[in-house]
Protein backbone atom coordinates (compact mmCIF):
# COMPACT_ATOMS: atom_id res chain seq x y z
CA UNK A 1 0.00 0.00 0.00
CA UNK A 2 1.69 3.61 -0.90
CA UNK A 3 0.97 6.60 1.64
CA UNK A 4 0.57 9.43 0.39
CA UNK A 5 1.59 12.85 2.34
CA UNK A 6 -0.39 15.41 1.53
CA UNK A 7 0.95 19.29 2.00
CA UNK A 8 -1.21 21.19 4.36
CA UNK A 9 -3.47 24.10 2.79
CA UNK A 10 -2.68 27.19 4.04
CA UNK A 11 -4.99 27.76 5.95
CA UNK A 12 -4.03 25.07 7.92
CA UNK A 13 -0.70 25.77 8.02
CA UNK A 14 -1.57 29.24 9.64
CA UNK A 15 -3.62 27.07 12.23
CA UNK A 16 -0.93 25.24 12.83
CA UNK A 17 1.62 27.76 13.36
CA UNK A 18 -1.07 29.85 15.67
CA UNK A 19 -1.42 26.44 18.00
CA UNK A 20 2.61 26.08 18.00
CA UNK A 21 2.90 29.42 19.32
CA UNK A 22 0.15 29.50 22.20
CA UNK A 23 2.11 26.35 23.16
CA UNK A 24 5.26 27.83 23.69
CA UNK A 25 3.91 31.13 25.11
CA UNK A 26 2.15 29.08 27.45
CA UNK A 27 4.50 26.35 28.10
CA UNK A 28 5.02 25.55 32.17
CA UNK A 29 8.96 27.35 31.52
CA UNK A 30 6.90 30.37 30.04
CA UNK A 31 4.47 30.46 32.70
CA UNK A 32 6.83 29.81 35.45
CA UNK A 33 8.63 33.11 33.76
CA UNK A 34 5.87 35.47 34.29
CA UNK A 35 5.78 37.41 37.59
CA UNK A 36 2.58 38.62 39.46
CA UNK A 37 1.31 42.18 38.01
CA UNK A 38 0.31 44.62 41.18
CA UNK A 39 -1.48 48.35 40.88
CA UNK A 40 0.09 50.73 42.67
CA UNK A 41 -3.03 54.03 43.26
CA UNK A 42 -0.91 55.93 45.55
CA UNK A 43 -0.48 56.56 49.61
CA UNK A 44 -3.20 57.60 51.75
CA UNK A 45 -1.15 60.85 53.58
CA UNK A 46 -2.35 63.54 55.34
CA UNK A 47 -1.41 66.39 53.74
CA UNK A 48 0.08 65.55 50.60
CA UNK A 49 -0.76 67.31 47.01
CA UNK A 50 -0.92 65.58 44.09
CA UNK A 51 2.22 66.63 42.90
CA UNK A 52 3.40 64.88 46.07
CA UNK A 53 1.68 61.78 45.76
CA UNK A 54 2.48 61.27 42.11
CA UNK A 55 6.21 61.17 43.17
CA UNK A 56 5.31 58.73 46.13
CA UNK A 57 3.35 56.88 43.97
CA UNK A 58 6.34 56.31 41.98
CA UNK A 59 8.71 56.23 44.76
CA UNK A 60 6.50 52.69 46.22
CA UNK A 61 6.41 51.61 42.28
CA UNK A 62 10.49 51.56 41.96
CA UNK A 63 10.56 49.70 45.27
CA UNK A 64 8.49 46.93 44.53
CA UNK A 65 9.93 46.36 41.04
CA UNK A 66 13.53 46.52 42.99
CA UNK A 67 11.89 43.09 44.91
CA UNK A 68 12.36 41.27 41.49
CA UNK A 69 9.08 39.60 42.64
CA UNK A 70 6.41 41.62 41.45
CA UNK A 71 6.00 43.49 38.16
CA UNK A 72 4.11 47.30 38.73
CA UNK A 73 1.59 48.68 36.03
CA UNK A 74 2.65 52.03 35.13
CA UNK A 75 -0.12 54.86 35.90
CA UNK A 76 -1.13 55.43 32.56
CA UNK A 77 -2.19 51.53 32.07
CA UNK A 78 -3.72 52.04 35.59
CA UNK A 79 -5.59 55.25 33.97
CA UNK A 80 -6.80 53.43 30.94
CA UNK A 81 -8.01 50.56 32.91
CA UNK A 82 -10.28 52.93 34.94
CA UNK A 83 -11.18 54.89 31.91
CA UNK A 84 -14.87 54.84 31.79
CA UNK A 85 -15.36 53.36 34.82
CA UNK A 86 -15.18 55.54 37.45
CA UNK A 87 -18.88 55.81 37.99
CA UNK A 88 -18.60 51.87 38.48
CA UNK A 89 -15.50 52.12 40.76
CA UNK A 90 -17.20 54.53 43.22
CA UNK A 91 -20.39 52.40 43.17
CA UNK A 92 -18.58 49.12 44.27
CA UNK A 93 -16.80 51.54 47.05
CA UNK A 94 -20.08 52.53 48.29
CA UNK A 95 -22.78 50.66 47.85
CA UNK A 96 -20.88 47.27 48.11
CA UNK A 97 -21.50 46.46 51.78
CA UNK A 98 -25.03 47.61 51.53
CA UNK A 99 -25.88 45.39 48.35
CA UNK A 100 -24.68 42.76 50.68
CA UNK A 101 -26.71 43.16 53.49
CA UNK A 102 -29.61 43.64 51.15
CA UNK A 103 -28.84 40.64 49.10
CA UNK A 104 -29.13 38.05 52.55
CA UNK A 105 -32.00 40.04 53.73
CA UNK A 106 -33.88 38.93 50.71
CA UNK A 107 -32.46 35.16 50.56
CA UNK A 108 -34.03 35.40 54.07
CA UNK A 109 -37.53 36.86 53.37
CA UNK A 110 -37.96 34.62 50.21
CA UNK A 111 -37.50 31.62 52.44
CA UNK A 112 -39.75 33.27 54.80
CA UNK A 113 -37.83 33.78 57.16
CA UNK A 114 -38.94 36.61 58.28
CA UNK A 115 -37.76 37.38 61.86
CA UNK A 116 -34.63 36.49 60.40
CA UNK A 117 -34.50 38.84 57.90
CA UNK A 118 -35.27 41.92 59.81
CA UNK A 119 -31.24 42.81 60.89
CA UNK A 120 -29.72 42.27 57.39
CA UNK A 121 -32.44 44.21 56.10
CA UNK A 122 -32.63 46.83 58.64
CA UNK A 123 -28.49 47.25 58.09
CA UNK A 124 -28.82 47.38 54.47
CA UNK A 125 -30.93 50.51 54.74
CA UNK A 126 -28.61 52.02 57.01
CA UNK A 127 -25.71 51.35 54.56
CA UNK A 128 -27.30 52.42 51.57
CA UNK A 129 -28.67 55.68 52.83
CA UNK A 130 -25.09 56.68 53.78
CA UNK A 131 -23.68 55.42 50.27
CA UNK A 132 -26.55 57.57 48.65
CA UNK A 133 -24.56 60.91 50.06
CA UNK A 134 -21.26 59.51 47.66
CA UNK A 135 -23.33 58.27 44.69
CA UNK A 136 -26.15 58.99 41.98
CA UNK A 137 -27.73 55.47 42.32
CA UNK A 138 -30.21 55.30 44.94
CA UNK A 139 -32.00 52.01 43.21
CA UNK A 140 -30.60 49.87 45.91
CA UNK A 141 -32.09 51.87 48.62
CA UNK A 142 -35.48 51.69 47.79
CA UNK A 143 -35.57 48.01 47.18
CA UNK A 144 -34.33 47.65 50.62
CA UNK A 145 -36.86 49.77 51.93
CA UNK A 146 -39.75 48.26 50.26
CA UNK A 147 -38.10 44.79 51.22
CA UNK A 148 -37.72 45.57 55.33
CA UNK A 149 -41.31 47.18 54.67
CA UNK A 150 -43.04 43.99 53.35
CA UNK A 151 -40.85 41.87 56.01
CA UNK A 152 -42.29 44.23 59.08
CA UNK A 153 -45.67 43.56 57.80
CA UNK A 154 -45.18 39.88 57.12
CA UNK A 155 -44.46 39.32 60.65
CA UNK A 156 -47.47 42.17 61.74
CA UNK A 157 -45.83 44.57 62.39
CA UNK A 158 -48.05 47.36 60.29
CA UNK A 159 -46.86 50.39 62.11
CA UNK A 160 -43.39 50.14 61.06
CA UNK A 161 -43.74 48.84 57.64
CA UNK A 162 -46.28 51.60 57.25
CA UNK A 163 -43.53 54.14 58.70
CA UNK A 164 -40.62 52.22 56.39
CA UNK A 165 -43.12 52.86 52.62
CA UNK A 166 -43.49 55.94 53.80
CA UNK A 167 -39.65 56.78 53.51
CA UNK A 168 -39.96 54.88 50.25
CA UNK A 169 -42.28 56.83 48.99
CA UNK A 170 -40.93 60.55 49.59
CA UNK A 171 -38.14 59.19 47.42
CA UNK A 172 -40.19 57.68 45.00
CA UNK A 173 -43.58 58.68 44.69
CA UNK A 174 -44.17 56.76 41.16
CA UNK A 175 -43.30 53.36 42.79
CA UNK A 176 -46.22 50.89 43.34
CA UNK A 177 -46.51 47.20 43.97
CA UNK A 178 -47.27 44.78 41.23
CA UNK A 179 -50.48 43.44 41.56
CA UNK A 180 -49.79 40.28 39.91
CA UNK A 181 -46.41 39.59 42.06
CA UNK A 182 -48.16 40.37 45.30
CA UNK A 183 -50.52 39.09 47.44
CA UNK A 184 -53.45 41.71 47.17
CA UNK A 185 -53.34 42.50 51.07
CA UNK A 186 -49.96 43.70 50.66
CA UNK A 187 -51.38 45.62 47.40
CA UNK A 188 -53.43 47.97 49.60
CA UNK A 189 -51.71 48.21 52.10
CA UNK A 190 -49.08 49.83 50.31
CA UNK A 191 -51.60 51.61 48.20
CA UNK A 192 -53.08 53.39 51.39
CA UNK A 193 -49.56 54.23 52.54
CA UNK A 194 -48.50 55.81 49.43
CA UNK A 195 -52.18 57.80 48.88
CA UNK A 196 -51.76 59.24 52.82
CA UNK A 197 -48.27 60.50 51.62
CA UNK A 198 -49.16 61.65 48.61
CA UNK A 199 -51.90 63.56 49.96
CA UNK A 200 -49.62 66.29 51.89
CA UNK A 201 -48.73 69.28 51.15
CA UNK A 202 -45.06 69.52 48.94
CA UNK A 203 -42.45 71.74 49.90
CA UNK A 204 -39.02 72.56 47.91
CA UNK A 205 -35.35 72.61 47.65
CA UNK A 206 -33.06 75.74 46.31
CA UNK A 207 -29.67 73.91 46.16
CA UNK A 208 -27.33 76.97 45.94
CA UNK A 209 -24.52 75.08 43.73
CA UNK A 210 -21.19 76.43 41.20
CA UNK A 211 -22.26 77.12 37.55
CA UNK A 212 -22.00 74.17 35.50
CA UNK A 213 -22.06 71.34 38.68
CA UNK A 214 -24.42 68.70 38.17
CA UNK A 215 -27.46 68.31 41.11
CA UNK A 216 -28.98 65.06 42.27
CA UNK A 217 -32.15 64.62 44.54
CA UNK A 218 -32.95 60.87 45.57
CA UNK A 219 -30.36 60.06 42.40
CA UNK A 220 -32.58 61.86 39.97
CA UNK A 221 -30.75 64.91 37.89
CA UNK A 222 -32.54 68.01 39.06
CA UNK A 223 -32.53 72.01 38.46
CA UNK A 224 -30.92 73.90 41.07
CA UNK A 225 -34.57 75.06 42.25
CA UNK A 226 -37.45 72.07 42.77
CA UNK A 227 -40.73 72.98 43.90
CA UNK A 228 -42.47 69.78 44.65
CA UNK A 229 -41.00 67.64 46.90
CA UNK A 230 -43.11 65.78 49.64
CA UNK A 231 -42.31 66.60 53.11
CA UNK A 232 -39.57 63.96 54.58
CA UNK A 233 -35.79 63.76 54.05
CA UNK A 234 -34.34 63.60 50.97
CA UNK A 235 -30.81 62.65 49.69
CA UNK A 236 -28.79 65.90 47.81
CA UNK A 237 -25.59 65.28 45.95
CA UNK A 238 -23.73 67.66 43.96
CA UNK A 239 -20.83 67.22 41.64
CA UNK A 240 -18.83 70.43 40.76
CA UNK A 241 -17.16 70.67 36.86
CA UNK A 242 -13.54 69.81 38.39
CA UNK A 243 -14.99 66.74 40.28
CA UNK A 244 -15.32 67.97 43.79
CA UNK A 245 -18.52 66.49 45.09
CA UNK A 246 -20.67 66.69 48.21
CA UNK A 247 -24.13 65.00 49.45
CA UNK A 248 -26.20 65.74 52.58
CA UNK A 249 -30.00 64.51 53.81
CA UNK A 250 -31.85 67.96 53.35
CA UNK A 251 -35.27 67.68 55.20
CA UNK A 252 -38.30 69.22 53.21
CA UNK A 253 -41.19 70.41 55.11
CA UNK A 254 -44.94 71.11 53.68
CA UNK A 255 -45.42 74.57 52.44
CA UNK A 256 -42.13 75.67 53.07
CA UNK A 257 -38.69 76.12 51.25
CA UNK A 258 -35.84 74.66 52.32
CA UNK A 259 -32.05 75.81 50.95
CA UNK A 260 -28.91 74.32 50.53
CA UNK A 261 -25.04 75.48 50.14
CA UNK A 262 -22.76 72.80 49.32
CA UNK A 263 -19.04 73.77 50.81
CA UNK A 264 -17.22 71.70 48.09
CA UNK A 265 -13.79 72.47 49.84
CA UNK A 266 -11.56 69.64 48.36
CA UNK A 267 -11.77 67.08 46.01
CA UNK A 268 -12.41 63.73 48.25
CA UNK A 269 -13.93 60.58 47.79
CA UNK A 270 -15.30 60.79 50.98
CA UNK A 271 -14.97 61.53 54.51
CA UNK A 272 -12.88 59.13 57.19
CA UNK A 273 -14.77 56.61 58.97
CA UNK A 274 -16.22 57.82 62.50
CA UNK A 275 -13.68 54.94 64.07
CA UNK A 276 -11.24 52.69 63.11
CA UNK A 277 -14.04 50.03 62.46
CA UNK A 278 -15.93 52.36 59.86
CA UNK A 279 -12.52 53.36 58.30
CA UNK A 280 -11.59 49.46 57.86
CA UNK A 281 -14.77 48.72 56.18
CA UNK A 282 -14.23 51.99 53.86
CA UNK A 283 -10.77 50.82 52.76
CA UNK A 284 -11.74 47.27 52.05
CA UNK A 285 -14.91 48.54 49.90
CA UNK A 286 -12.73 50.98 47.94
CA UNK A 287 -10.04 48.53 47.37
CA UNK A 288 -12.00 45.66 46.30
CA UNK A 289 -14.03 47.87 43.53
CA UNK A 290 -10.55 49.22 42.29
CA UNK A 291 -8.98 45.54 42.05
CA UNK A 292 -12.22 44.48 40.06
CA UNK A 293 -11.52 47.31 37.47
CA UNK A 294 -7.49 47.61 37.67
CA UNK A 295 -6.99 44.08 35.93
CA UNK A 296 -3.63 43.15 38.04
CA UNK A 297 -3.05 40.27 40.45
CA UNK A 298 -2.78 42.60 42.94
CA UNK A 299 -3.38 45.96 44.44
CA UNK A 300 -1.54 47.62 46.78
CA UNK A 301 -2.73 49.55 50.16
CA UNK A 302 -0.18 51.75 51.65
CA UNK A 303 -0.75 54.87 54.01
CA UNK A 304 -0.84 56.22 57.40
CA UNK A 305 -2.78 55.00 60.19
CA UNK A 306 -2.88 54.71 63.62
CA UNK A 307 -0.81 57.16 66.21
CA UNK A 308 2.43 57.64 63.41
CA UNK A 309 2.52 54.45 61.99
CA UNK A 310 2.35 53.48 58.48
CA UNK A 311 0.99 50.17 56.84
CA UNK A 312 1.00 47.95 53.42
CA UNK A 313 -0.94 45.40 52.64
CA UNK A 314 -1.75 43.65 48.92
CA UNK A 315 -5.72 42.91 47.96
CA UNK A 316 -5.61 40.26 45.94
CA UNK A 317 -9.07 40.69 43.04
CA UNK A 318 -8.72 36.76 42.38
CA UNK A 319 -9.41 35.49 46.16
CA UNK A 320 -10.95 38.60 47.83
CA UNK A 321 -7.84 37.85 50.34
CA UNK A 322 -5.86 40.95 52.01
CA UNK A 323 -2.32 40.08 52.99
CA UNK A 324 -0.86 40.80 56.56
CA UNK A 325 0.23 43.97 57.70
CA UNK A 326 3.54 45.27 57.18
CA UNK A 327 3.94 48.13 59.25
CA UNK A 328 6.10 50.75 60.58
CA UNK A 329 6.67 53.79 62.87
CA UNK A 330 6.07 56.31 59.99
CA UNK A 331 8.54 59.54 61.42
CA UNK A 332 9.18 62.17 59.62
CA UNK A 333 9.55 60.58 56.06
CA UNK A 334 6.57 58.12 56.23
CA UNK A 335 6.95 57.07 52.67
CA UNK A 336 10.66 56.60 53.31
CA UNK A 337 9.47 54.02 55.85
CA UNK A 338 7.15 51.99 53.83
CA UNK A 339 10.10 51.22 51.13
CA UNK A 340 11.64 50.18 53.71
CA UNK A 341 8.91 47.58 54.48
CA UNK A 342 7.89 46.94 51.26
CA UNK A 343 10.69 43.49 50.96
CA UNK A 344 8.73 41.99 53.90
CA UNK A 345 5.53 42.71 51.94
CA UNK A 346 6.87 41.35 48.61
CA UNK A 347 7.80 38.17 50.63
CA UNK A 348 4.12 37.70 50.94
CA UNK A 349 4.02 36.93 47.67
CA UNK A 350 4.79 32.86 47.07
CA UNK A 351 6.80 31.68 43.89
CA UNK A 352 3.23 31.18 41.97
CA UNK A 353 2.21 34.59 42.32
CA UNK A 354 -0.68 34.28 44.97
CA UNK A 355 -0.36 35.49 48.41
CA UNK A 356 0.85 32.83 50.96
CA UNK A 357 -1.60 31.17 53.05
CA UNK A 358 0.20 31.69 55.89
CA UNK A 359 0.20 35.48 54.85
CA UNK A 360 -3.69 36.12 54.90
CA UNK A 361 -6.44 38.40 56.92
CA UNK A 362 -9.52 39.22 56.72
CA UNK A 363 -9.39 42.54 57.55
CA UNK A 364 -8.34 45.69 55.14
CA UNK A 365 -6.38 48.62 56.99
CA UNK A 366 -7.97 51.37 58.49
CA UNK A 367 -7.33 54.47 56.02
CA UNK A 368 -8.82 57.31 55.31
CA UNK A 369 -9.71 56.70 51.46
CA UNK A 370 -10.20 60.59 50.97
CA UNK A 371 -6.29 61.59 51.51
CA UNK A 372 -5.16 59.40 48.46
CA UNK A 373 -4.53 62.51 46.06
CA UNK A 374 -3.69 60.75 42.63
CA UNK A 375 -6.55 57.88 43.30
CA UNK A 376 -9.29 60.92 44.05
CA UNK A 377 -8.33 62.39 41.18
CA UNK A 378 -8.39 59.56 38.81
CA UNK A 379 -11.96 58.52 40.24
CA UNK A 380 -13.05 62.11 40.29
CA UNK A 381 -11.81 64.04 37.67
CA UNK A 382 -10.52 61.50 34.96
CA UNK A 383 -8.09 63.20 32.09
CA UNK A 384 -10.24 62.30 28.55
CA UNK A 385 -7.63 59.70 26.76
CA UNK A 386 -7.57 58.94 23.35
CA UNK A 387 -4.43 56.41 22.02
CA UNK A 388 -3.13 55.70 18.54
CA UNK A 389 -1.42 52.75 17.77
CA UNK A 390 -0.22 51.98 14.04
CA UNK A 391 0.30 48.43 12.89
CA UNK A 392 0.67 46.29 10.25
CA UNK A 393 -1.12 43.95 8.59
CA UNK A 394 1.01 41.30 8.18
CA UNK A 395 0.59 41.47 12.50
CA UNK A 396 -0.24 37.99 13.60
CA UNK A 397 -4.48 37.52 13.90
CA UNK A 398 -4.00 36.71 17.48
CA UNK A 399 -2.79 40.52 17.90
CA UNK A 400 -5.40 42.05 16.25
CA UNK A 401 -7.87 39.44 18.78
CA UNK A 402 -6.26 40.91 21.63
CA UNK A 403 -6.79 44.99 20.64
CA UNK A 404 -9.99 43.55 20.11
CA UNK A 405 -10.74 42.53 22.90
CA UNK A 406 -9.06 45.27 25.09
CA UNK A 407 -11.81 47.56 23.37
CA UNK A 408 -14.43 45.10 23.79
CA UNK A 409 -13.86 44.84 28.13
CA UNK A 410 -14.53 48.39 28.25
CA UNK A 411 -16.11 51.58 27.26
CA UNK A 412 -13.51 52.15 24.42
CA UNK A 413 -14.39 53.28 20.69
CA UNK A 414 -12.59 50.68 18.30
CA UNK A 415 -11.69 51.96 14.84
CA UNK A 416 -9.66 49.93 12.38
CA UNK A 417 -8.59 52.02 9.19
CA UNK A 418 -6.20 50.33 6.85
CA UNK A 419 -5.17 50.94 3.10
CA UNK A 420 -6.54 49.13 0.41
CA UNK A 421 -4.62 45.89 -0.70
CA UNK A 422 -3.10 48.20 -3.80
CA UNK A 423 -0.21 49.85 -3.82
CA UNK A 424 -1.25 52.99 -3.78
CA UNK A 425 0.90 56.97 -4.18
CA UNK A 426 1.13 60.14 -2.73
CA UNK A 427 1.78 63.22 -4.40
CA UNK A 428 3.58 65.94 -2.14
CA UNK A 429 3.63 68.29 -4.86
CA UNK A 430 -0.27 68.40 -5.43
CA UNK A 431 -0.04 66.03 -8.80
CA UNK A 432 0.76 66.62 -12.72
CA UNK A 433 4.33 67.45 -13.87
CA UNK A 434 7.11 68.86 -11.95
CA UNK A 435 5.89 67.86 -8.51
CA UNK A 436 8.21 66.05 -6.55
CA UNK A 437 8.65 62.02 -6.93
CA UNK A 438 6.13 60.63 -5.22
CA UNK A 439 6.60 58.49 -2.49
CA UNK A 440 4.84 54.67 -2.07
CA UNK A 441 2.44 53.98 0.72
CA UNK A 442 3.00 50.78 2.52
CA UNK A 443 -0.10 48.65 1.68
CA UNK A 444 0.10 46.84 4.67
CA UNK A 445 -0.08 49.30 7.37
CA UNK A 446 -2.67 50.37 8.97
CA UNK A 447 -3.83 52.51 12.27
CA UNK A 448 -5.55 50.94 15.04
CA UNK A 449 -7.40 54.16 17.10
CA UNK A 450 -8.35 53.59 21.34
CA UNK A 451 -10.28 56.65 22.09
CA UNK A 452 -11.50 55.97 26.10
CA UNK A 453 -13.82 58.69 26.98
Amino acid sequence: MTHRILPLLPARQALLGSALLWCTLFSEDALAARKASVAVVGAHLDGQDEAAALANLEALSAALESTGRLDVVPPAELKRAFAGREALVLEGAFLGPGRQRLAEGRVLYERAEFDAALEPLAAAVDALSNATLHTRDNRDLLDSLLLLGLTHFSVGAEAEAAAVWGRLVVLDPARQLDAVKYPPKLVRAFAEVRASRLKEPRGSIRINAPEGAELFIDGRPTPADVPDLLPGDHYVLVVAPDGRREGAVVEVVSLKRASWTPALENLRIAAAGANEGERRVQAAQLYRSVGEHAGASFVLIAGGFGDGKIGLQLYEPRTGNFSKLAEGAGGSDPVGAMVDVIPTLAAFVDDAGALRGDRVVPNALALDIGSNPWLTRVLLDPEPMTETVTVTRRTPWYVWAGVAAVAAGGTAALALVLTKDEPTTVDPGGGGDGGETPEPVDPNQGTVVLALP
